[in-house]
């Protein structure tokens, strides 16, 4: 009796162990934070119509909240004028296939920026080109 009880712990334990490790699409990592989510789908569906790819070909990596130095959303263009005005918002980084591809987002607005964007952090504002390169 007791080697049957032990062999159905081992066989339930065996289970919930693979169960625990199996990455699924309610993983946390996989999923954009609830206040992010509207300006995810609108950088996803940015970057299929960019790449020419359906929607569903575009993974999501990560969304922190930042504050942008400017009204660029940490994605200026040369020659282009900014407010110069703290705006809190999100970076996002998105993928299709080994590509990523990095927004800035706030306001219901969001904009595909070739260099990570500059966002403030420790006191400062990080220089373009001062995270993983991107598409």
């Amino acid at each position: 009796m007791i080697k049957a009880a032990l062999a159905i712990g081992i066989v339930l334990l065996t289970i919930l162990t693979a169960c625990s490790s199996t990455p699924s699409a309610a993983d946390p990592e996989s999923t954009p934070p609830k206040a992010a989510v509207d300006l995810v789908k609108q950088a996803k569906d940015d970057l299929a119509q960019f790449k020419g790819v359906p929607t569903s070909s575009v993974r999501f990596e990560s969304a922190r909240e930042v504050q942008f130095t400017d009204s660029s959303l940490g994605c200026p263009e040369p020659g282009m004028s900014y407010l110069q005005v703290i705006t809190p918002g999100w970076s996002i980084v998105l993928s299709v296939g080994a590509d990523k591809y990095s927004y800035g987002a706030a306001n219901g607005s969001v904009v595909r920026c070739d260099h990570p964007p500059v966002v403030i952090e420790g006191g400062g504002p990080t220089p373009p080109g001062g995270g993983p390169s991107l598409h």
